[in-house]
């Protein structure tokens, strides 16, 4: 069996002299302020009202960057429990190709056409950079002989910042 019991003690009474412990009162006239208190009864001044949403200007569409720096990390998964641990791949073949996207008449309704712009090879660490590219989208691939996983590719879109440093991995499959 379980019981619960509830007890409640206290006048839900409008305060009166008898419920003012400090006698600073008489009955019927609000509670003393402490001292140093700013707070004042009456009518609550209303807030300011927040400016309109109608007058507010809409800011400007990112605009692409017209040209771009391209750093890319070419890299190796490492096996074991980190599966976001790489090592560095040296040496690897890096191609980057800009893409064009042609509607076709045919039963594809798009002709993706590639051409190389630029080309490099990683060193010690990785890392092949290439400055002055149009902004554009490009397929980056990075080809390292022998190696499992290799040949491996992304593609990047038309980028809003002139920095863009992108990874590719080697997993094997």
């Amino acid at each position: 069996m379980l019981l619960l019991l509830a007890a409640c003690q206290g006048d839900t009474t409008a305060p009166n002299e008898s419920s003012d412990p400090g006698g600073a009162r008489s009955a019927g006239q609000s509670p003393a302020a402490a001292p140093g208190d700013t707070a004042r009864s009456g009518p609550a001044t209303p807030a300011p009202s927040p400016a309109s949403d109608t007058n507010r200007t809409t800011p400007p569409a990112p605009v692409p960057a017209s040209t771009i720096r391209l750093t890319v990390y070419v890299g190796a998964a490492t096996p074991g429990p980190d599966t976001l641990h790489t090592t560095p791949v040296a040496n690897a073949r890096v191609a980057v190709l800009s893409r064009t996207f042609t509607r076709s008449t045919g039963p594809d309704t798009l002709t993706v056409t590639e051409a190389q712009v630029a080309s490099g090879t990683t060193d010690a660490l990785g890392n092949a950079s290439f400055g002055n590219l149009p902004a554009a989208v490009y397929r980056i691939e990075a080809v390292a002989d022998g190696r499992p996983g290799s040949p491996a590719s992304i593609q990047i879109a038309p980028p809003y910042a002139s920095e863009v440093a992108t990874s590719i991995i080697f997993r094997v499959p």
